[in-house]
């Protein structure tokens, strides 16, 4: 479980990098500013988390872990 959680982190943390690499074909194709693309890059990210992240770990302590971290990985993805 230890290894397969690990994989996943490491998808998650490509995701995220993936965009930054990608910024400048992004502003171009799309004619985005850097605001806009600041919020992509940051908002998109930071506010589902800490919206859900108080709520999921109130779950996690009180219910079944496994269906909870499989949904969890099955919205995220």
């Amino acid at each position: 479980m230890v290894g397969i959680l690990f994989m996943l982190s490491i998808i998650s943390v490509l995701d995220r990098n993936i965009i930054t690499l990608l910024v400048g074909p992004i502003k171009q194709d799309f004619g985005l500013t850097d605001v806009q693309m600041s919020l992509l890059i940051g908002a998109a990210f930071s506010v589902p988390f800490g919206v859900l992240s108080i709520p999921l770990g109130w779950a996690i302590d009180r219910f079944e872990r496994r269906p909870i971290v499989a949904a969890g990985i099955a919205v995220w993805s």
